[in-house]
């Protein structure tokens, strides 16, 4: 919006509207929620259809995962048949679609391999057979259901799983426009385009970053030697418009995936990544509720959760006093409240980790050939207009002064 502002001033809102049309709609009803008379309106005069609707909590309930990352691309993706002039549907996906893999892993097309149907019963029994929406522990209950699936079948979270399967269901309706899917690696904030360090709430790695400059988390369950395969958003829009233009020209019905990452090309670490914010709080901190800087100490990593777990809970035990009230003879309902606290803030950090683990632990390195060949075959003009060279990203500069910075003043307002 900023830059819109900057080009056209004050008709931005009249150049706006002439290029958006915003339409409600639910992408997890077959008929998307939109009212037959706009249905048909789009129909007839879209082009192209992107879909980059998705529920991205890792732990999410695995009828909502379900609905929104399987169900939903096959009904936008059945709507897109309908439309008569369309050529393209472009669905974004995730790298991480194949979790479950390492080594190298190659930018093809997962095959139908699930009884997708089948998961779909099975939520809906339990739904029809319970109180699976009245109360907590059967919120619960239906997280942990998504998990069990998601490892039954070798998959390491339901947000993957449920990714995964939206994809496998997209494969099995080739029909006459051509689709692309896009796998992005972990996408934190721009690296140029609107400007530099632009981020919309906390991305994957954030809320650690976050809570290391806060003092809060000063250690990990996971590995500094694991390659943390991080892309700019700019670089993802700009390969969503470059394989918008040279397939939605093709207009061939095919399918053709595009992976954006790092780990193959410009591979940063885990450790690396945590060593630069360490130097960017160091220099920069955070300040605490009464103005003072917040001092922090170089990250510890833990192959244990249960060596996490206990480190974790000592740690928050020194913080907040708990064994000073203890030593002082506090009265019993301060010390239990203290107490309280402290075992609900280390299960939170503990359950946090763990919900993470896929990444901390991951093997795997993304072939991005197929989007290095994209880029090839742009101009010079098109390279530098919508480039999207991760190859050329020095880490220390991008998190030191470009993505931290960002976080800090988009995110934590400061």
């Amino acid at each position: 919006m900023k830059k819109v502002k900057e080009v056209h001033g004050e008709k931005y809102e009249e150049f706006m509207m002439k290029k958006l049309v915003a339409i409600p709609g639910n992408i997890c009803e077959s008929d998307l929620g939109i009212d037959p008379l706009t249905a048909n309106h789009i129909a007839n005069n879209v082009h192209v259809i992107i879909n980059s609707a998705a529920t991205t909590n890792f732990d999410e309930r695995y009828d909502v995962a379900l609905s929104v990352n399987t169900k939903g691309p096959s009904h936008l993706l059945s709507f897109a048949n309908t439309c008569k002039n369309a050529c393209l549907f472009l669905h974004i996906s995730t790298a991480y679609v194949n979790d479950g893999r390492v080594g190298k892993i190659e930018e093809t097309a997962l095959v139908p391999m699930l009884d997708i149907e089948k998961e779909m019963k099975l939520v809906s029994s339990l739904m029809e057979h319970s109180s699976v929406q009245e109360n907590q522990h059967s919120n619960q209950k239906m997280k942990q259901l998504g998990l069990q699936r998601a490892k039954i079948h070798g998959w390491k979270s339901c947000y993957t799983f449920s990714k995964a399967m939206g994809e496998m269901k997209i494969t099995s309706m080739i029909g006459n426009i051509s689709i692309v899917i896009l796998r992005p690696s972990i996408i934190e904030s721009t690296y140029k385009e609107p400007f530099s360090g632009w981020i919309e709430g906390n991305r994957m790695l954030d809320p650690f970053l976050t809570l290391f400059g806060k003092g809060r988390l000063p250690g990990l369950f996971a590995d500094p030697q694991v390659i943390a395969d991080v892309v700019p958003v700019d670089m993802v829009v700009n390969v969503v418009i470059a394989a918008m233009a040279k397939h939605g020209i093709s207009g061939i019905p095919d399918i053709n995936v595009y992976q954006i990452g790092s780990s193959m090309v410009n591979p940063v670490t885990l450790g690396n990544i945590m060593d630069y914010t360490y130097k960017h709080f160091k220099c920069n901190p955070l300040l605490d509720s009464k103005r003072d800087e917040i001092s922090i100490t170089r990250s510890k990593y833990f192959s244990s959760i249960d060596d996490f777990s206990h480190y974790i809970t000592i740690e928050i035990t020194k913080e907040s006093g708990l064994m000073e009230a203890l030593v002082r003879n506090v009265k019993p309902s301060l010390y239990t409240k203290l107490d309280r606290q402290c075992k609900k803030r280390a299960q939170f950090f503990i359950q946090m980790v763990k919900t993470y683990e896929t990444f901390g632990f991951f093997r795997g390195r993304f072939e991005i050939g197929n989007a290095q060949k994209l880029r090839e075959e742009m101009c010079e003009e098109e390279k530098k207009m919508y480039g999207f060279e991760v190859e050329g990203i020095n880490w220390k500069e991008y998190f030191c002064s470009i993505h931290i910075p960002g976080l800090r003043k988009h995110v934590l307002k400061e």
